[in-house]
């Protein structure tokens, strides 16, 4: 151990995708089982590291078609601006990250356009030896702005089935009873 870490993100992204290496920020949550699980705010690939900091399993998230809607609305973007790399609009597609047993709860930027009215906020998943599965998508009400756009970060407790959020426009933190 130097400087007071013991490994640095570098050690987690592989070196087959440089694309990841140059314009990746990850997220990462532990889960009650000693799970350390990590996912790319613009490039949705889910990994499972192990207790020695490699990835042991990696899924690409884009199959599921909230996620592949987003990417793909974004790379518009991005093809028709030419100044898109340095304006101000978000490029993250991945918003929070949280687990808890074999679960995963991802928030995502649902890139829907104008009419943000069916706005969906969060994808619940499970994980098993055979990999991960998506059980839910969840789209939640909060009675004003903040239901129209993605939650900043989100923290899910399984014992009293209390589900936080924090807004992104008005930046209030909301309380959700949901069973998950």
């Amino acid at each position: 151990m130097r400087n007071g870490h013991v490994k640095t993100s570098k050690d987690f992204i592989s070196q087959k995708n440089k694309f990841r290496i140059h314009d990746q920020i990850k997220l990462g949550c532990f889960c009650g089982n000693n799970s350390l699980w990590s996912l790319g705010r613009f490039l949705p690939i889910l990994e499972k590291i192990d207790d020695q900091g490699y990835v042991k399993y990696s899924y690409d998230l884009l199959k599921y078609e909230p996620l592949k809607r987003a990417y793909d609305s974004l790379m518009v973007k991005r093809e028709k601006m030419p100044d898109f790399e340095s304006s101000n609009i978000s490029q993250n597609i991945i918003t929070s990250l949280d687990c808890f047993g074999n679960k995963i709860l991802v928030g995502f930027t649902d890139l829907i356009g104008e009419n943000r009215v069916n706005v969906r906020h969060l994808l619940l998943f499970s994980s098993d030896n055979n990999g991960i599965n998506l059980e839910k998508i969840l789209s939640l009400r909060t009675g004003n702005e903040d239901e129209k756009f993605h939650f900043q970060s989100v923290k899910y407790n399984p014992k009293t089935s209390l589900l936080y959020a924090q807004g992104f426009e008005l930046n209030r933190v909301y309380v959700f009873k949901v069973k998950l």
